[in-house]
């Protein structure tokens, strides 16, 4: 929404340009801006190979990225009533990391947890992410 930080000028040059690539070049471009600089190319293959082996619907990757683009529901947040976990990943290209802050700000019973890494700090860092998980619903 409009109090929200925008998508990061990289990830936004990235989707103008991926139409114009071939779909595994550009599939490979969105992985490494998932990732952090320098993530591993061991990771970057195991995760590419995952895309490839289970492709997703173009229609619906465009929706998300719509819907993630445009949807607003910062003056709803209030309405959660539930504890909440929100985690991001410190170096996040995807979704700026700042929108986090503004999802536990909003969520009266929430955690923000910061992980080091890119938007996929779930694939960067397992053990962390698990640990973060488990603690969490303890």
């Amino acid at each position: 929404g409009p109090s929200s930080y925008p998508m990061p000028r990289q990830t936004v040059d990235l989707m103008r340009s991926a139409p114009t690539l071939p779909p595994e070049d550009a599939l490979r471009l969105f992985v490494r801006n998932a990732l952090t600089p320098g993530a591993p190319e061991e990771l970057v293959r195991r995760i590419l190979a995952l895309r490839l082996a289970n492709p997703f619907d173009p229609e619906g990757w465009q929706a998300q990225a719509a819907a993630g683009a445009t949807f607003d529901a910062l003056d709803r947040l209030a309405l959660v009533q539930a504890p909440t976990l929100v985690l991001t990943g410190t170096e996040d290209v995807v979704v700026d990391p700042r929108n986090s802050e503004l999802l536990a700000e909003g969520i009266a019973d929430s955690r923000l947890e910061r992980v080091t890494g890119g938007h996929l700090f779930f694939w960067e860092d397992p053990t962390r992410f698990v640990t973060e998980v488990k603690e969490f619903l303890r």
